[in-house]
Order: structure tokens, then sequence, then C-alpha cells
């Protein structure tokens, strides 16, 4: 079974707390996947002075709402200690209740090793490095007074002690501060923010953790800002075959950079995590054995990628039926971060999203349009729905650039080669990296033969009835309902737009968007985009030819 996870940051480091604001959020994107567990990463709270109460601050207040059952926790939610200790207030009630704050929140303390009931194994250690600290959870010259499940620091006896983990596959692994080299080997750029995060927050300790637990994921805090590195490969040991690992720092909420806060994705933790398309070797000088970090052409660590021998055949053949989830943004085809991204596509990058011509356009050039035009608007978010951006303003202001893009395309199209244009879109919670496709149609061909033409291809693939929706500002950025559908827009047909929605499980032809406009354009043999592969060369005429004609329109230059 495929378990549903959200990972939010920290809100005790936002510039203004709202701790019902995140459990808000995770509330509305609650409704629209139905998560089976949360996870908020560092300090719930920020620090609370107990000798020095202020009845009047934003935290004391919103401690007390959280303690009285004002704030309602809409998924079961687990938090740590980040950078300093729990409140008194919290402190004493977790004393008394055994970890459980209220209803679906529950503290794990500073170090944690748990098994959920959905079968997700993970690994939890909090609080700030302190050579200092003795095992026993007490400062060196400290009295120990404040129980050791709250302390706000860890030594290396304490990370230590969860070595022994290993003896079971960890799916998560959770940490306050960055192992030391996590950002070796990486080609994905870390932003200033993050870099700030991980200023004398390294520790050598925590890489030889994560190299004894090889865990599926692993996560920080990314202060103000966030950062993916591409998955790293752990080698093969003890009869261990090689496993991937992500990790990823999550920044705080309301992050002055809008920086993703939070982050979610799935996994079946009765399968054998998939291998990802690229990768990188482990990026830890060594492990926890002093082994040094293996060559990325070795084929004893790398096997399963170049050796052809039977047992290799014959494990692939097993998994070849296995759901693989989809690729992260180092293996997108969709990400401005992708290694081999066909960048002489692109005609214009936003703020919060980009414009492409498409592979294998659709229509052919004519007279009167001498170049395709059809074009694919991106978001830069690596998300497979656009309603699953983060923070909602992200959310908004992304799909608001989106459909300035639109509006900006349909109108060169109309007042320089008298074209119209169909803009349409898959939503599928599985889905890689949500996108638009906008395809041009002669104005001679009216509304209503297209409504017709959607109708027709509904009716053969017994997809159910269109609906029609009048958008307006409440409904223009929410899906409105929890499920799949394909939807589309029509040049000229402002504040609507008509769209299907799709049965679980039933059989969805990803072409069905071309079929429609193939149809109406009359070039039935160009369904699919391999059948119209272009040389690189026009792919290059193709993308400076509406560079040129857009330029005018561009609100991005």
């Amino acid at each position: 079974m495929s378990v549903k996870i959200l990972v939010a940051g920290s809100p005790a480091t936002a510039p203004e707390y709202s701790l019902s604001g995140l459990f808000t959020k995770i509330a509305t994107l609650h409704k629209k996947v139905n998560f089976n567990l949360c996870i908020v990463l560092g300090d719930l709270f920020p620090a609370i002075d107990a000798t020095q109460p202020d009845p009047t601050s934003a935290a004391e207040q919103q401690l007390d709402d959280l303690l009285s059952g004002k704030i309602n926790i809409s998924v079961p939610t687990y938090f740590g200690i980040g950078n300093h200790s729990l409140p008194k207030k919290l402190q004493e009630k977790v004393d008394r209740s055994n970890g459980e704050v209220c209803e679906n929140l529950f503290f794990w303390g500073r170090k944690s090793i748990m098994t959920t009931s959905e079968g997700v194994r993970i690994v939890a250690f909090g609080g700030k490095w302190d050579g200092g600290l003795i095992g026993g959870g007490t400062k060196d010259g400290d009295e120990g007074t404040e129980p050791s499940s709250s302390l706000g620091f860890y030594s290396e006896a304490d990370i230590k002690g969860g070595f022994g983990a290993h003896t079971k596959p960890v799916d998560i692994l959770i940490t306050s501060e960055f192992p030391e080299g996590i950002d070796a080997g990486s080609r994905i750029p870390i932003t200033e923010e993050v870099k700030d995060a991980m200023e004398g927050r390294q520790r050598k300790v925590l890489a030889e953790l994560a190299t004894r637990l090889r865990p599926r994921y692993h996560f920080t805090t990314g202060g103000l800002g966030f950062w993916e590195r591409e998955p790293y490969m752990n080698p093969a040991e003890n009869n261990k075959e090689p496993t991937p690992t992500r990790f990823l720092a999550i920044a705080s909420q309301n992050n002055p950079s809008k920086a993703k806060a939070l982050y979610a994705f799935n996994f079946n933790p009765a399968e054998p995590p998939a291998h990802p398309a690229s990768f990188t070797p482990i990026p830890y000088i060594s492990s926890a054995r002093g082994k040094k970090r293996p060559n990325p052409d070795s084929s004893t660590s790398f096997r399963w990628s170049t050796d052809d021998n039977q047992q290799h055949s014959h494990r692939n053949k097993h998994r070849k039926n296995e759901p693989r989830p989809p690729p992260g943004p180092d293996s997108c085809f969709f990400c401005l971060s992708y290694p081999r991204l066909e960048k002489h596509l692109i005609t214009s990058i936003g703020t919060e999203a980009y414009v492409t011509t498409a592979k294998g356009p659709l229509p052919l050039p004519s007279d009167t349009l001498p170049f395709p035009a059809h074009v694919l608007i991106i978001p830069l978010s690596h998300t497979p729905l656009l309603s699953l951006i983060t923070p909602e303003d992200s959310c908004k202001s992304t799909q608001q650039e989106l459909r300035s893009y639109k509006s900006a395309i349909e109108k060169m199209l109309k007042e320089k080669y008298n074209h119209n244009a169909i803009t349409f879109e898959v939503g599928r919670a599985r889905g890689v990296h949500a996108h638009w496709q906008l395809v041009p149609l002669p104005s001679s061909i009216t509304p209503e033969q297209i409504y017709e033409c959607f109708q027709k291809e509904v009716r053969t693939d017994d997809l159910g009835s269109i609906q029609e929706v009048e958008e307006t500002e409440e409904n223009m950025y929410e899906e409105g309902y929890n499920g799949d559908f394909f939807r589309w827009w029509v040049g000229g047909q402002e504040g609507k737009r008509w769209e299907v929605r799709l049965e679980e499980g039933k059989y969805f032809d990803l072409q069905f968007g071309r079929r429609v406009c193939a149809e109406l354009l009359g070039v039935k043999g160009r369904t699919h985009w391999k059948d119209c592969a272009q040389s690189y060369d026009d792919e290059v005429k193709d993308a400076e030819g509406f560079k040129e004609a857009f330029k005018e329109y561009d609100f991005s230059l």
C-alpha cells in the first residue's frame, strides 16, 4: 500500500509566527490528497522563556490555543526537538500524556526510532550538536534537570546509539542539522539561504549515521531556503543491494523568498526503493566503517546497472511490473535543473513559469502561421498538480503567471496571425510535473465546433460528462474536488473552462488533448508527438520564430 506523507518546515523561525496558519494549510492539502501522516521539522514553537512568560506573545497565545483544543489538526502529525527545548507548558503536557499533545499531534522526543501503523520506519534525532554533552542527556557540569527527551542538544554518543537501527530498513531519517559533505558531488545549486542554514551545522557523525542507516529519504531544516539534492546511491555491502537516498532541506514556514516549506511524497514501504534515472555516488567522505567513498564506475557497487548476468536479469524481471515513484527534479524533463534539458526549445522564462515550444509539435507551418506555435506553459515548481504548490501565495502567483502567458500568447496569435487557441491540462495526483499545452487553431474553427469535437471524443472514450465551469476568484485556483481531471480553455471564451473528471483506476489516453486538436486541424496522423519528430535545426528555427513573434507580448522581458 502506498503511504502519502507530508513534511512541513518549521513554523518557529517564520517572520510572523502562526501555528494555526500551518495547520490550516495542512488541512487544506489533506482534503485533496488524504495524507496518512505529517512530519513537522525543527521547532514547533520559538523559544519561550519560562522564567519571564509573556501572555501577549503570539507563541504563548497559540500554545494555549493548542493545549485547549482550539487548533484543529486534521492528520496524524509528529514533531521533535529543533534548536531548543520545549516550552515548559508543552513539556509538562507530553510528560503526563506519554507524548500525545492533543488529538493527532505527537511528540517523539529528542531521538526516536518508530514504525507507524502503515509500516513506515522513521529514525529522528533533534537538537544542536554539543561536544560537551554526556551520553545520558546532560551537559557536562550541568545538573541535568531537563528530561533528556526534551533537551535541545545531542552528542556523538546519542547518534551512535542509533547506529543499531540499520538492522531493519529505514524509510525516513530526520536530523536537525546537516550531514557533513552532503553537498559533495552535487550539481544542483544551493541557495544562499540554505548555505546560511548549513554554516556551522554540518556534522560528521550525522554523515556516519546516514551511511549506516541508508534511508530512502533524509530530511533536515533548510532555514529560509529549500534544497533537494540529486539522489545518491548507497553501495552494495553485507548482502545489501545498492539503494538510493533522497536528501531534502525544507524551508521554514512563511519564509521571505517563498521557498518550498511543504513537501508531499508517497511510497510503498513493503517494496524496495526504485532506482532513479540519475544519481551520484554516496557523497560522504567515509562510512562508519572507514571505507572510502565508492567509485561511481565501480562494477561492484553499481553492478545492477552494468551487470548482464542471469541474477541481474531475474531481478529486473521480478521488478518489471512494480510501480515506480515519479522522478524528482533531477530527472524530470520539465525541470530547469534537469541536466539534459533541451534549452534550445525555451522561449520565455518568467518568475513562476516558463514557455517552451513542444517537442514534436502538432500543427504544421502554413502561409498564415509560419511556425507551429504549439507551446507548453510550465510552472518552475516540480509538482504533479498546481494546487499542491506551497505556500498558498506561491500557488496563486504561479497560476496567475500561467494564465498571463496563456492570454499573451492568445493575443499574439489573434492580432498577428488571425488564429485562436486551445489550452489543455491533464491533472493527475500521480503525475510528474504539471503543465499546460497551447495549440493554435485557425479562427475559422468556431467554439461550437471545438465543443462538439471534445464531446465526440469524450463519448468515444467513455469518460463521462463534460462540466462547464464559470471561473470565479474563489474557484480559479482550486481543483474543487479530490480526483484526476482533464480540462481545457478556448481563446476568446473568457471566464470559462471545461473539464472531465477522470474515474480512478480507469484508463485515460494521455494523447487525448492532441487527438481532439488533430481532429480539428485535419492532421490525425500527428496525434502522438513521436510521430512528429523534427531535426534539431528545425526545432531551433521554430523556437526562434516563436520567440521573435512573441517578443512584444512577452511580459518577462
